[in-house]
């Protein structure tokens, strides 16, 4: 930031002096006024910030379905907080609150040589706070993928450490074939309407009825759209035990391209060569 100070007040009529500003004498004023620069906040909704930089008029057009949208956010968050609280009275009733994460790359990572090339020899990751994910806020050392499971584990400083349940090329199940069966319905619900599979706001299930789903587009709807998932022609023939099969019958591949350039940094000593077997052995696609 000095630099571009410096860039910047070049081209102003100001005196030597304030042409001349060293980077002590910026610091200094930055800490005695308590200045500090804006992080911009993380997980944003797309659509309320879009709606903030609409012009006043577009504003207005769009009034309503912005009213719709915070309202249903607002019933999100109720709804949420009710069940927390409830779960914490009553053992038999269970919350599951999901969040995709982000992909972490690995290795991270690497810095660019700078104009003076000024090469940095390992790489470091400043480990995010995601949610309530309180990593450690140290510079990391990442260079095979475990390392993130033990960093995870430890990044809880109070209280009971994370859970993290490692997982395998064999542990995901392919669902697609049901969706792709016949004999389902995934098109339209009871009263004939094509379902708005991404306008869903909430869904409901019950044991008691266990081939129907329940939907709602709105949150402040009181009724929702029953959708009966089998067929009529297809109730009481179909296989009641239809187990999904399994996603992948071998590990990943990836692209060759990257796998030379994960096996470049190892030539070139920028992966210790603890980890240079892991790299070898991946297997690229054909």
């Amino acid at each position: 930031m000095h630099r571009l100070f410096q860039e910047w007040i070049s081209t102003k009529d100001v005196s030597i002096k304030t042409k001349n500003t060293t980077l002590r004498q910026y610091t200094d004023v930055f800490n005695e006024y308590n200045y500090s620069f804006h992080k911009p906040k993380k997980d944003l909704c797309d659509i309320c910030e879009r709606y903030k930089m609409l012009s006043i008029v577009d504003q207005e057009e769009e009034k309503d379905l912005y009213s719709e949208h915070i309202q249903n956010k607002t019933i999100a968050k109720e709804k949420k907080n009710f069940d927390k609280v409830k779960s914490e009275k009553d053992k038999e009733f269970c919350v599951a609150v999901f969040d995709l994460e982000k992909v972490l790359i690995t290795p991270q990572q690497f810095l660019l040589q700078t104009i003076k090339n000024v090469v940095t020899p390992k790489m470091r990751v400043i480990i995010e706070c995601t949610l309530s994910l309180k990593m450690p806020k140290k510079g990391k050392i990442i260079y095979m993928p475990d390392q993130w499971v033990t960093l995870i584990r430890c990044a809880k400083v109070k209280g009971e450490p994370y859970t993290v349940f490692e997982m395998s090329y064999n542990d995901f199940l392919d669902f697609k074939p049901l969706v792709e069966n016949k004999i389902f319905n995934w098109k339209n619900s009871d009263d004939k309407t094509l379902i708005k599979w991404n306008n869903i706001k909430e869904v409901s299930v019950n044991f008691e009825l266990p081939h129907v789903i329940q939907i709602k587009y709105n949150l402040s709807s009181t009724d929702f759209i029953q959708i009966n998932v089998i067929k009529k022609k297809q109730r009481g023939r179909y296989d009641k035990r239809i187990i999904p099969t399994r996603a992948y019958k071998e590990k990943l591949c990836i692209e060759e391209a990257k796998i030379q350039d994960l096996l470049t940094l190892c030539k070139k000593g920028l992966i210790p060569k603890t980890y240079h077997s892991f790299y070898e052995n991946l297997k690229s696609k054909k």
